[in-house]
């Protein structure tokens, strides 16, 4: 540990930032996860190494909603890498995580809903439903699937942790900044805005959280409820909108991008 807090990087020439830190300790540790699992060391050396890494909090930006304009500007840099445009315009009517959009196929029983079957916890293990704005764009990239059936293709794979977002994420951040847009806001971002747009309109906490793959905060409905029904799903998140001429600008990116028509 005290190897890497004195290192300096090459590209910023200062120290290393404490996520760099934490990211590289995750990296090692998933190997020796590996060669502990096949006998090759009988310890992890590094197990919970990465939570006594401190996280830096002095000037820390707090994270928020993308606002419309940034959205804008980030749509219109996208455009020359499909998977970028793709990724953004489902995470913003869907609210999915990035990795979550890295790994979902394209085979799900239904092109009005995307299933998540695998996650950060059980609450992340979901049907989630496509807003009717991206649901041409679902239904390209379903048609389009190649041989390894995953519904954004071509993401390289980050090991040894087997990552398909994190190389996608790092040309998403890098986009982020050229565009000129704050550090306030990231890929996760589209989370908040998801959440932020369902709360205006309306939708209750509960369906909110069963779109967004957290555990709902009804303690009733989280012990007992098998889940809300499909067409509630559907409805709930057909209210989210942006405005300030952002649906018109995806329509257009995504009609230029992949070809596709929306029904006027």
């Amino acid at each position: 540990m005290t190897y890497l807090s004195e290192k300096v990087s090459k590209k910023t020439k200062k120290a290393l930032s404490p996520k760099t830190i934490r990211d590289t300790v995750s990296d090692i540790h998933a190997f020796f996860v590996w060669a502990e699992g096949r006998g090759f060391i009988e310890v992890n050396p590094f197990h919970l190494v990465s939570s006594t890494i401190l996280e830096k909090k002095v000037g820390r930006k707090n994270k928020r909603e993308w606002s419309p304009e940034e959205i804008k500007r980030f749509l219109d840099v996208s455009q020359s890498d499909p998977r970028i445009v793709a990724m953004f315009a489902l995470a913003l009517f869907t609210g999915m995580r990035g990795r979550e959009l890295a790994n979902i196929k394209a085979d799900s029983p239904s092109e009005k809903f995307l299933w998540v079957d695998a996650g950060k916890n059980k609450s992340s293990v979901r049907q989630v439903p496509v807003h009717p704005i991206i649901q041409p764009l679902v239904t390209k990239l379903r048609n389009d699937a190649g041989a390894d059936g995953y519904l954004i293709p071509g993401l390289t794979v980050s090991q040894p942790d087997n990552n398909r977002y994190k190389n996608i994420g790092k040309k998403i951040k890098r986009l982020r900044a050229k565009a000129n847009i704050s550090e306030e806001v990231d890929f996760h971002s589209t989370r908040r805005s998801v959440a932020g747009a369902l709360e205006r309109a309306g939708v209750s906490q509960d369906m909110a959280a069963r779109i967004l793959g957290h555990t709902p905060t009804s303690l009733t409905y989280g012990l007992y409820s098998g889940g809300l029904k499909q067409d509630q799903l559907l409805e709930a998140v057909k209210s989210i909108h942006y405005g300030d001429g952002v649906e018109g600008s995806l329509r257009e990116v995504i009609t230029n991008t992949f070809g596709v028509c929306y029904d006027l």
